[in-house]
């Protein structure tokens, strides 16, 4: 009978190595596979060697390890940071700009928190003058007096958490002299010149409502989640109705040019 020979500190953070090297990025890998390419260049071990290694290295390196079918992938993180060039960074700073116009005060330091995130992420070795990029970007004057959206940073941050997760919401209105809570699922937002529109539906209706966000008075956000209307399209729908309510504009601005 052969005799066991315990491998050296060594020859097992060589084996190691060996075993992270192999492990792709683009695609996952399984042990059983690692075994098998181990074992054509004669690093002969058992599958719960392996396995055993593999935890290590999930656990101090860069490998993922997916569990959520057997058997169980490992890929390796990607760590390729995207890098913002000069066009889309000036993007980034126009779109930073009008959005501290069109929003409310009290929103003002989340915009700017946001956007310098966004920019040290993206420019991992950015120079002052990338950072200060918004500075170089000016609205004229004559934008300057639109006045801002009218809602409160309680209900916007309410809102984005019903509106990322697809949550059910209860609000309530004060339009049409109504204030009775409803039930409801938040589609979506269109800006609509110096407003902003909760595009939603009501449980049990297939109706698709809008509502100014400085008219609701109410706004409870549910823990339970909705199941977001796969055949519902709110790009096209949002496209329809701004056409419907630039031709009913057109159409008064005609009766009112005839009297």
């Amino acid at each position: 009978m052969a005799k066991f020979i315990k491998p050296s500190i060594a020859d097992g953070i060589s084996f190691a190595f060996e075993l992270y090297k192999r492990i792709p990025t683009a695609r996952k890998v399984t042990a059983q596979e690692l075994k098998a390419q181990l074992d054509e260049v004669g690093l002969t071990r058992d599958i719960r060697t392996i396995q055993r290694n593999l935890d290590v290295i999930v656990r101090y390196f860069d490998i993922e390890k997916d569990t959520r079918d057997k058997p169980y992938g490992y890929s390796r993180r990607s760590n390729i940071k995207r890098t913002l060039g000069a066009r889309e960074a000036m993007i980034l700073a126009i779109a930073e700009v009008q959005l501290k116009h069109a929003l409310p005060d009290d929103l003002q330091s989340a915009i700017e928190s946001t956007f310098t995130e966004t920019r040290i992420n993206f420019l991992p070795t950015c120079e002052r003058n990338e950072i200060s990029l918004p500075s170089k970007v000016v609205l004229s004057s004559n934008i300057v007096e639109v006045p801002k959206m009218s809602t409160t940073s309680d209900l916007f941050e309410r809102l984005c958490i019903a509106l990322y997760h697809n949550r059910w919401v209860n609000l309530s209105s004060n339009m049409n002299g109504q204030n009775t809570p409803v039930e409801t699922k938040p589609l979506g937002l269109i800006l609509s010149g110096t407003q902003l529109l909760l595009v939603h539906q009501e449980k049990g209706s297939d109706a698709v409502k809008e509502i100014p966000l400085d008219r609701i008075s109410q706004f409870r956000v549910s823990t339970y989640a909705f199941e977001y209307p796969r055949k519902f399209e709110f790009r096209k729908y949002a496209v329809k109705e701004q056409n419907a309510l630039l031709r009913t504009k057109l159409i008064k601005a005609h009766c009112s040019s005839l009297n």
